[in-house]
């Protein structure tokens, strides 16, 4: 195994095993006759999920290449909160992550519709990849931006270029030996190395994602990352009328790595089994970048509008804080929904008031999450 290849394997398979025994540390009970289950980032992301109307549009699109029983948006939904969910982000053992949060409520608002752990397997979720693969990512990509888009009001006229490499090996673990890491700081020029790449289009004014462009050339042919992406504006402008032009100045070489804080991300072997597996990578990718960048969009509005802020590490003021600083936020808050087996009553613990005063200005979509009321209809003894 070559340097780079071990350190992958040794940084991954640490990082793997911390982040698996603190979420079993969340989900089991603490001793003190309490459940607990994190809400945080999560229930952030799941309001800004809703609000943006992504899980309906979703089913409305797979609805007829999707297995009938699964609910192809809510399991969408799932997989973007564990990507986005500061500081454990990954896509491995997502059932496992299902059991840390109120999935009853975040994945089906308590209506009985939402989807169960068992349904989070990952012979569920491979149903899913394929589904997504059959419809096309592109084309799937292009119908939530739009979505994202007209939800927010905005009509962007200028894209630029964000890309990323993604380079990833195999390596051994006690919990699953298939599950494989992706990395971003090896050189382009280590061939030992699988990689992959993607080129993200974003509007220039709000970095929300416009599109997901192909990086592979098709009969060998090798061109530009600007005349790739100024060869799809054709397409994207049927959906985007006034954009207007390819900017040549690109931004900083992290693609849909952006929403991500370390370096490395844990996924599970079968989002890299082939190419049509990495092209639907990459789309959850971009997905988790849409909702990311308009998570950060949204809080930065309503912040300026009503003049808000929140106070960082060594007391500092933030009043325009960006996607990972408010993911850190909160995170570092550690606001969860706790059951006192005592008195059979769920409460919602570390909600500060800067923190509140953001969720009320964002809305009832987000604000929903965050009150005891909504977790009625959990059962009383908590999830078993």
């Amino acid at each position: 195994m070559s340097e780079d290849k071990e350190a992958i394997a040794n940084s991954s398979q640490e990082s793997t095993q911390e982040i698996l025994k603190k979420i079993l540390k969340k989900i089991h009970e603490n001793g003190e006759g309490r459940s607990v289950y994190d809400l945080g980032n999560p229930a952030l992301i799941a309001g800004t999920f809703d609000y943006l109307r992504l899980e309906s549009q979703i089913n409305d699109l797979l609805g007829k290449t999707a297995d009938g029983r699964q609910n192809c948006g809510a399991l969408i939904k799932l997989l973007t909160m564990q990507l986005l969910n500061v500081p454990h982000q990954m896509l491995s053992d997502t059932s496992l992550f299902m059991e840390s949060i109120p999935s009853e409520v975040i994945l089906g608002n308590g209506n009985g519709n939402e989807i169960k752990p068992e349904q989070a397997c990952r012979a569920d979720i491979a149903k899913l990849l394929d589904a997504i693969s059959i419809f096309g990512t592109e084309e799937l990509f292009d119908s939530l931006s739009r979505q994202v888009f007209d939800r927010l009001g905005i009509e962007p006229q200028e894209a630029q270029i964000e890309s990323s490499v993604f380079y990833y090996s195999d390596y051994e673990s006690e919990y699953d030996s298939s599950q494989l890491i992706l990395n971003q700081r090896c050189g382009r020029e280590n061939t030992e190395l699988n990689h992959a790449s993607d080129i993200v289009l974003v509007d220039s004014l709000s970095r929300i994602p416009i599109g997901i462009i192909k990086s592979d050339d098709s009969a060998g042919e090798k061109r530009s990352e600007f005349d790739k992406a100024s060869s799809c504006l054709p397409e994207l402008r049927k959906k985007f009328p006034k954009l207007q032009s390819v900017s040549r100045k690109r931004l900083p070489a992290k693609g849909s790595w952006r929403c991500c804080q370390r370096p490395e991300i844990t996924v599970d072997s079968m989002y890299l089994e082939d190419s049509s597996r990495i092209e639907v990578l990459l789309f959850l990718m971009g997905t988790a970048l849409l909702v990311y960048a308009a998570t950060e969009y949204l809080a930065r509005k309503v912040m300026k509008e009503k003049n808000l802020s929140l106070t960082g590490p060594e007391r500092r003021v933030n009043t325009s804080p960006t996607g990972n600083f408010l993911l850190s936020y909160i995170s570092f808050l550690d606001t969860s929904l706790v059951l006192n087996r005592c008195t059979g009553e769920w409460s919602v613990v570390n909600l500060n008031g800067e923190f509140a005063s953001l969720l009320i200005a964002l809305g009832h979509e987000w604000m929903k999450y965050f009150v005891e009321t909504s977790y009625a209809c959990m059962k009383r003894e908590g999830r078993s």
